[in-house]
């Protein structure tokens, strides 16, 4: 994943949004979000678009995640 080239575009399309980088224990990006309606607007919900390059099981205890995917390649 080129971070810095996704990174540039989000900016681009949603200027003055938060970014996080998600990294893995090893420093590696795995996913880049970009939170377009974030919580603090209003608290039942949020939106945001995520770069996904690996993305490991994981568990939300208050949250539900909903994905349209817009495009993928599988490994």
């Amino acid at each position: 994943m080129n971070t810095k080239i996704i990174i540039k575009k989000l900016q681009q399309l949603y200027p003055g949004k938060t970014i996080i980088e998600n990294k893995n224990n090893h420093g590696v990006t795995t996913e880049i979000i970009c939170e377009i309606n974030p919580t603090e607007r209003h608290p039942s919900h949020s939106t945001a678009v995520a770069v996904i390059d690996l993305s490991t099981i994981h568990y939300h205890k208050k949250i539900t995640e909903i994905y349209k995917i817009l495009s993928w390649r599988l490994f």
